[in-house]
């Protein structure tokens, strides 16, 4: 496995191009996001790991959700609500999915 690079460009409003974006982000096992907007745009750098398997979320629909507060020790998922809270500001901020910062996994790593 190894790490690749995606880039993204999205004019305000381009609602195919965000969907794009998304349908990427949903297909890959992501390792970060970086964003910028410059030239009125949205540019988007996403390094993502090739040879992941990722599960088509459209098909796990049902499937079994990790349950981080029995995963986790008490002090740990504390921590990890935290985060969580932090990941939604942020995405908030930057108007993008919470999951384009970072998902459960990495924060629960």
């Amino acid at each position: 496995m190894s790490e690749q690079y995606q880039t993204f460009i999205i004019p305000p409003g381009d609602r195919a191009a965000e969907e794009e974006l998304n349908r990427f982000i949903r297909g890959h096992r992501v390792l970060r996001v970086i964003q910028n907007f410059e030239a009125r745009c949205w540019h988007f750098c996403v390094a993502w790991e090739s040879g992941a398997d990722v599960m088509d979320r459209s098909s796990s629909r049902g499937a079994a959700r990790i349950d981080y507060k029995e995963v986790l020790d008490a002090p740990t998922f504390a921590l990890f609500a935290d985060l969580r809270e932090l990941r939604k500001d942020l995405s908030s901020k930057e108007r993008v999915p919470a999951y384009a910062v970072f998902t459960n996994e990495q924060l629960a790593d």
